[in-house]
Formats: structure tokens, C-alpha cells, sequence
């Protein structure tokens, strides 16, 4: 069973891919086709596989630029994947043929004896011939590229945080940081490269199920403020706008919003 989805482009190739995280504590990565037709459902392309987790994946997310990604699981552990480099443009199907390939029997190439046909009939002859007698030939449609045999990857790093349970797990804008909540109602922060926990708040009483980052803006992207708003008024609009917020909602119908680093 699918427990979670996310989908992502690269950054290097600009090709989509869509992530997936399995009940049985697998987690693959395919690659979305470049030209979409209009004939019926296409298939993607299995481009990685990996097993780190013994529990289902709970949640999962890539890092912006769409090179890693992270899954966590019922089970204690966080990983981290690398998606290995993808083509720019997929190697394409030879369609220069739709018939079958099968050949005629070579007695169908045999010489005839044009002393055999009545003076002054038109019978067809020669290559009119082997076309007038041989059957049509059936077509058939172009068997599906066949996908390259993926074998299961170890991630390239996994951590046991000694707490089961973590899911909702977003990274932030920036690429430094991703959040967690947990069965145990605590909101875990860890650095993306190291997957080393920096920071747990405490708040709700019962387990939390949904976390989000606010984007992080710079003081361009901020956006312009009225003239008419007093100075006073300006600088804080802009400082709320520039701070790193994180939210957590939990089982105790509560919603947090927590200022971070």
C-alpha cells in the first residue's frame, strides 16, 4: 500500500519525478515521461529503490533543488536519499517498423517462366506477382520500451532518533532544515545535510500529525509595503514577513506556531 507521494522536479534536468513511500518500508523514485500522448495511460520510469525503513513510511519530502529526499517511518529511523543522475533526454522507441517481421517463403522468389504465360494476356508478373498472390502482412503495435532492471539501494544516510513514530515531514524553502511531528507530541528540527536534531519543542499533549514551514523570504521578496503604514509599523510588518515560522497541528485540535532559526 501507498502510505505517501510527493512530486518534485530537478533542478539539473528538469525532468518530474514522483516519490513514493510503501507500507512495507520501501520507498522508489520514478521518472515521468518527457512527451505525453494522447494514445492512453503512460508508465513511468523506475530510476530508485531502497528498503531503510522495517515499519510504513509515514511521510517524506525532497530537498528544493530536487537531488534528495527524506522519508521517515512508524519505525524510529530517518533517511536520506540521493536520486541518481537522470537523463536529459530518454532514449526513444524504434518505430520505423509497425508490421511484423516475418518473410515470405522463398518460393515465392522463385524465376518464373514467362514462356508459360498466353501471348497478348495482361497476368500479372514478376514482383506484381509475388504482391497479387502473398497474403497482407499483419501489423501490430510497437511492444513498450523495455525498463531497466533497478536493484535496491541502501540510502546514502540513516539515523536512529529513538523516537517512533515521526511523520509530516517538509522541508524548509531554504534547504537547511525539515520538521517532524511525532506520535509522542513533540515537533523535532534537524539539519538536512548531518540529519542530526537541533531543536524539539514541546507544546501539545497529544501526538502531532501535520507540520508546515512558512516559505523564507528576503527582504525583496517581502513585497512592498503602503507609504501610507508609519515607519514603525513598516518595520515590523517587515520583520514578521522575514521570520522563520513553523506550525504543527495535533490530535488535541490544537494548532502551534512557533518562531525558529
Amino acid at each position: 500500500m501507498v502510505m505517501a507521494v510527493k512530486l518534485v522536479r530537478s533542478q539539473a534536468t528538469q525532468r518530474i519525478l514522483l516519490l513514493a513511500g510503501y507500507e512495507g518500508g520501501v520507498t522508489a523514485a520514478f521518472m515521468l515521461a518527457e512527451e505525453h500522448s494522447n494514445t492512453g495511460i503512460e508508465t513511468a520510469q523506475l530510476v530508485y529503490l531502497s528498503q531503510p525503513h522495517s515499519q510504513p513510511i509515514l511521510s517524506l519530502d525532497a530537498s528544493p533543488d530536487g537531488d534528495l529526499y527524506y522519508t521517515s517511518s512508524a519505525d524510529a529511523v530517518i533517511a536520506k536519499h540521493r536520486i541518481p543522475e537522470l537523463p536529459h533526454n530518454p532514449g526513444g522507441v524504434d518505430n520505423s517498423s509497425d508490421v511484423s517481421t516475418s518473410k515470405p517463403t522463398p518460393s515465392l522468389f522463385a524465376k518464373k517462366n514467362m514462356n508459360q504465360d498466353k501471348p497478348g494476356t495482361s497476368a500479372p508478373s514478376g514482383l506484381s506477382s509475388l504482391l497479387a498472390s502473398s497474403a497482407p502482412l499483419p501489423k501490430f503495435r510497437p511492444a513498450p520500451p523495455v525498463q531497466p532492471l533497478v536493484t535496491p539501494q541502501p540510502p546514502c544516510r540513516t539515523v536512529d532518533t529513538k523516537h517512533a513514530g515521526q511523520q509530516s515531514l517538509r522541508v524548509r524553502s531554504d534547504g537547511r532544515l525539515f520538521v517532524t511531528g511525532g506520535w509522542d507530541s513533540r515537533i523535532r528540527i534537524y539539519n538536512i545535510k548531518t540529519l542530526k536534531e537541533v531543536a524539539v519543542l514541546k507544546w501539545h499533549k497529544e501526538g502531532v500529525y501535520s507540520t508546515a514551514f512558512a516559505e523564507i523570504l528576503t527582504p525583496e521578496e517581502a513585497g512592498h509595503i503602503s507609504k501610507a503604514v508609519n515607519k514603525r509599523q513598516m518595520e515590523r510588518d517587515e520583520q514578521t514577513r522575514l521570520k522563520h515560522w513553523v506550525a504543527a497541528g495535533a490530535k488535541d485540535g490544537k494548532v502551534s506556531l512557533w518562531e525558529i532559526f
